[in-house]
């Protein structure tokens, strides 16, 4: 790579970490240009076409920003924990809110998509990436409301494990293994401390 365009990079790089993540949002919303309709894949694997009028209305009705193929952002976006997952969503709402959410599920209701949900992207088996699909990302919502006394906390899609610590020493998590919480979906996850503890889906709420 030429020296120069690489201290650029770096510079660009340093430059949008630095922003406030509602302005880079903005920022990354405002480069999408959609110019044309798009091939996805359905729930039950067949195939579809979006056209552009829908993408339009689907991006305009998000506060965060629809990453599709072709933005600077889109292979950084579709990556997970997994290196040896590889798989291509055909767009990616990056979900700022509770209403992005509902957005982007009506979206992919409406247009029968293969939908995957990503919260920290840790899913060993890449779970929060789809071939050809919605992917619903939740990796912005980071937020988490801790009760001592009840000794519960509330949290959104994205949060690690390692943050309700960070937020109330006095108490942690059950995983003792990966920074990422295996309360999404109920599963029966098991970690180094099951053994004591048990499974982390006993422990989730509702």
């Amino acid at each position: 790579m030429d020296r120069r365009v690489f201290n650029q990079s770096l510079l660009g790089a340093g430059f949008a970490a630095a922003l406030p993540s509602s302005v880079l949002a903005a920022a990354i919303k405002s480069a999408t240009r959609i110019t044309a309709d798009i091939n996805a894949v359905t729930r039950t694997g067949g195939e579809t076409t979006v056209t552009k009028a829908a993408l339009k209305e689907f991006q305009a009705s998000l506060r965060g920003p629809l990453i599709m193929p072709g933005n600077a952002n889109y292979e950084a976006a579709r990556q997970v924990w997994n290196g040896m997952i590889d798989k291509h969503p055909a767009m990616i709402a990056r979900c700022t809110g509770s209403a992005d959410v509902m957005q982007a599920v009506d979206f992919a209701r409406d247009n029968d998509l293969l939908v995957a949900v990503r919260g920290g992207g840790h899913s060993i088996s890449g779970k929060g990436v789809c071939e050809g699909g919605l992917v619903i990302d939740l990796s912005a919502l980071r937020g988490c409301r801790v009760d001592p006394a009840k000794k519960t906390a509330r949290l959104a899609g994205g949060v690690f494990a390692r943050r309700t610590g960070s937020r109330n020493p006095g108490l942690r998590t059950r995983d003792n293994l990966r920074h990422c919480f295996a309360y999404r979906g109920r599963r029966a996850y098991t970690r180094w401390r099951s053994r004591a503890v048990g499974a982390q889906s006993r422990f989730v709420l509702r």
